[in-house]
C-alpha cells in the first residue's frame, strides 16, 4: 500500500481523519451485544490510551477521544507529532518531555502551516515504526 500510495494511486486518511474514523466505530457498538476489548496501543492509533471493554468503557473511550478533538489546534499537532516520533506518551503528559524536544516540536507544528506538509512530516516518522 505504501508504493500505491507513493505513486498517487491511493489517498491515505489523514491522521486526524483516522482518530475520527475510530471514533464512529467505537460510537456504534452495541455494548449490549459487544462483548471484548479495543485497544490502541499500536504507533498507528494516535491515542494509545484508548480501550477497554466494549460492554463497560465505550462511554470513556468517546469521552476521552472527544476531550482530545476539543483542545485547540496548536495543542493537537503538539501532540500528533510526539506521538509519531515515538513517544509513548498520554497527550495529558505531554509536559513531561524534555524542554528541548518539545520546544522542537511545537516549533514544527507552529511553523508547518501547509497540511499536506504537516501529514508528510507525521509519515516521515510514523513510516520509521512500520
Amino acid at each position: 500500500m505504501e508504493e500505491v500510495r507513493n505513486n498517487g494511486g491511493w489517498t491515505e486518511a489523514a491522521d486526524m481523519e483516522k482518530l475520527l474514523e475510530i471514533r464512529n466505530m467505537i460510537a456504534h457498538i452495541d455494548p449490549q451485544k459487544a462483548h471484548g476489548k479495543i485497544t490502541s496501543d499500536h504507533i498507528i492509533n494516535l491515542l494509545q490510551e484508548v480501550g477497554g471493554d466494549m460492554d463497560t468503557d465505550i462511554p470513556w473511550m468517546l469521552d476521552y477521544i472527544d476531550s482530545f478533538l476539543a483542545l485547540p489546534e496548536l495543542e493537537k499537532r503538539k501532540y500528533q507529532l510526539a506521538r509519531r516520533m515515538g513517544f509513548p506518551l498520554d497527550w495529558k503528559h505531554l509536559w513531561r518531555l524534555k524542554e528541548s524536544d518539545l520546544a522542537r516540536i511545537e516549533d514544527t507544528a507552529k511553523n508547518t502551516a501547509d497540511e499536506r506538509d504537516w501529514e508528510a512530516k507525521l509519515h516521515m516518522f510514523l513510516d520509521r515504526y512500520i
